[in-house]
């Protein structure tokens, strides 16, 4: 399974993917209101929590400047850690996308 986001100042879509037959299927999927939530990790937690899954990698598109592995977004006040939040997950680590 992959979990990707698409993080934004109005909503935060989450999404799990499988790969059959070589190509990305949508599981399931789930849209949140950013302002909302305290932070990504807090949207993630409730999306595994839902959903049971266990993903093998996990990627977001984030509006928000990456560096150092950090990102704070520019439509909210949120600075998330990309080491915690693949702790989080239970992976060595989650790929940033700026969404330029």
């Amino acid at each position: 399974m992959i979990l990707a986001g698409d993080v934004g100042g109005t909503k935060t879509n989450l999404g799990l993917f499988d790969v059959q037959a070589g190509a990305l299927v949508r599981v399931t999927d789930k849209r949140y209101t950013s302002h909302q939530h305290k932070g990504l990790e807090e949207i993630v937690a409730d999306f595994v929590g839902a959903t049971g899954a266990k993903p093998l990698a996990a990627g977001f598109g984030v509006a928000g400047a990456i560096v150092d592995y950090h990102v704070h977004t520019s439509n909210l006040p949120w600075d998330v850690d990309g080491a915690a939040l693949a702790r989080q997950l239970g992976l060595d680590r989650v790929r940033w996308l700026n969404d330029l």
